[in-house]
């Protein structure tokens, strides 16, 4: 598989763009998407396991529960046993939108197309 260079994607880069989708100043889209991202931590953060979170044309997440575990070691000390407490756990699976687009093969500048997503 051929890589190139890994691409960072900031905080700021997301507001910037907030801002460009919503035709407003950055620092209104600042705030709109701190709101989104601390409503975002508040709701995996509280939730209980079997919990869906369901943004249509994005994906969902899902926080679920890890069994505890008695048969841990420390790789320095193999001899002692640790018991792992459960805990919880959050996943994503992207939309059928987000699949489709993922799927699709890649331009020729090697830059995937822009989909159109409402939120």
């Amino acid at each position: 598989m051929n890589q190139k260079a890994n691409i960072r994607i900031s905080k700021k880069d997301i507001i910037n763009r907030v801002a460009s989708k919503a035709n407003c100043e950055t620092k209104e889209a600042s705030r709109f998407t701190d709101a989104v991202i601390n409503v975002l931590r508040d709701l995996f953060v509280n939730a209980d396991p079997g919990t869906k979170i369901i943004l249509r044309e994005l994906g969902h997440f899902l926080i679920y529960q890890t069994n505890p575990r008695k048969s841990a070691h420390n790789p320095k000390a193999p001899h002692i046993k640790i018991q792992v407490p459960a805990r919880r756990r959050v996943v994503f699976k992207p939309s059928k939108v987000i699949k489709d687009a993922l799927h699709e093969p890649m331009s020729s500048e090697g830059a995937a197309r822009e989909q159109k997503v409402i939120l």
